[in-house]
């Protein structure tokens, strides 16, 4: 009998992407895909667009007026329950471990002999797709579904790159069940996402990424092994219908690493016979008045205490600290370089230096026309916050200290505690 191809209707929309998410791996009520018509006669499409995940199970809604309509399966696809249907949905599921990339074939069948049909390939049609058929998912899915802001945003800068943690990655990092869940999720799912579809073959080795958050992750390749932020890539290059990839990793990725943080750095004054003074923040290494004289080009800046200024943070080139080492014959204008590393005061609380986590964070913290001019800042107490940026020759890091104790005696002899963020 003469095959008529007959129109159908597949939705899959931003709309569909959202419907899913609500939806999780339930399998008693599946989301019908496709309507297949099989009472027109004047319509006809391809009909090949249909993907499904291994291991989904889905609904073919047909219309045949009144008239039964017989489903026919081949390939690594069943039908789920009966195979005929009146103006009903026919439901069927992919095997679990139908491999990515293979078809099936459903061909509808009318009581009077109309036929349509139906080429299904087995694959992931959206990012939510994926984590919700493919195995060990089942947090990061809970994750991105409980965040319909990360969700709006994954569709706004779609088509995106994202490397998904396995529900053992959540359990390493202490997130057992969803009310695990920290409040910055928000923040950590968008530091798994890149935009653009980027490939395995695409990345290369030493490149920093920015991220959905606005930190950058570090990309690593040795042979055959791809790491991000030193975290190697266990499934690459799954890619959905909507043109999106996924990579698949076994740790939570945390924005923390893309800033430096150095804490309770203790620099000695001008007088102390212990600790001293210099301090290289790159490496995170105090130096003696010896070392700093030796190796001044680290010395990024140093701790001075002033019967006028008091506490002081300032750079080798700072007239005042200058004044106050030569006043105890341990002269620093002659250190040669001197890094010209500058400071400026800020209105950041104590509160707001701890809510740092990462470089986006840092870097909203700093208002775009301020000027970091101050060759060192003084007056400082336990809480101040300042901002500091490196010399150019030194990376150019900038970043906020915050002074977390001041260790008496309260004069040259004593010392201050600081705790330091900086930009990578």
């Amino acid at each position: 009998m003469k095959k008529v191809l007959y129109s159908f209707l597949w939705i899959l929309t931003v709309g569909s992407f959202l419907f899913l998410t609500s939806c999780g791996e339930d399998t008693e009520d599946p989301v019908p895909l496709t309507v297949i018509d099989l009472t027109s006669t004047d319509k006809t499409i391809e009909n090949d667009a249909v993907v499904a995940a291994p291991g989904e199970t889905f609904g073919i809604t047909v219309a045949a007026d009144n008239e039964e309509v017989t489903a026919v399966t081949n390939g690594p696809i069943s039908v789920n329950g009966t195979n005929t249907a009146t103006n009903d949905v026919i439901e069927f599921t992919v095997d679990p471990t139908a491999e990515l990339g293979g078809t099936a074939e459903i061909t509808f069948t009318t009581t009077s002999g109309l036929s349509e049909q139906l080429t299904v390939t087995v694959g992931y049609a959206t990012l939510v797709d994926v984590v919700t058929f493919a195995d060990g998912f089942s947090l990061l899915r809970e994750a991105l579904t409980s965040n319909q802001a990360v969700l709006d945003a994954l569709v706004a800068a779609a088509p995106v790159t994202v490397f998904a943690p396995t529900d053992d990655a959540f359990r390493i990092a202490g997130i057992n069940t969803a009310d695990d869940l920290p409040e910055n999720i928000a923040q950590i799912l968008s530091y798994h996402v890149v935009e653009g579809a980027v490939l395995s073959t695409d990345l290369e080795d030493g490149a920093s990424v920015p991220t959905l958050e606005g930190s950058n992750i570090e990309v690593t390749i040795d042979g055959d092994v791809i790491s991000i932020n030193g975290v190697p890539v266990a499934a690459a290059d799954i890619e959905t219908e909507d043109g999106n990839v996924v990579h698949v990793i076994g740790s939570v990725l945390d924005p923390s690493f893309s800033i430096t943080t150095s804490t309770a750095v203790l620099l000695g004054g001008q007088g102390n016979p212990t600790e001293g003074s210099f301090y290289n923040a790159v490496d995170n290494e105090v130096l003696l008045f010896s070392e700093a004289s030796a190796n001044s080009g680290s010395v990024d800046f140093l701790y001075y205490w002033g019967a006028t200024n008091n506490h002081s943070i300032a750079a080798l080139d700072d007239g005042g600290a200058q004044a106050v080492f030569t006043a105890v014959q341990a002269d620093i204008s002659g250190f040669d370089p001197q890094p010209e590393t500058r400071f400026l005061s800020t209105e950041i609380t104590d509160v707001d230096f701890d809510a740092i986590v990462s470089q986006s964070d840092l870097e909203d913290a700093f208002l775009d026309d301020q000027d970091i001019n101050q060759t060192g800042v003084t007056g400082l107490a336990v809480g101040s916050v300042f901002i500091v940026e490196l010399d150019d020759d030194r990376g150019g890091n900038v970043g906020l200290v915050r002074v977390a104790e001041i260790v008496e005696p309260e004069n040259g002899n004593g010392a201050i505690r600081l705790d330091i963020k900086l930009t990578k």
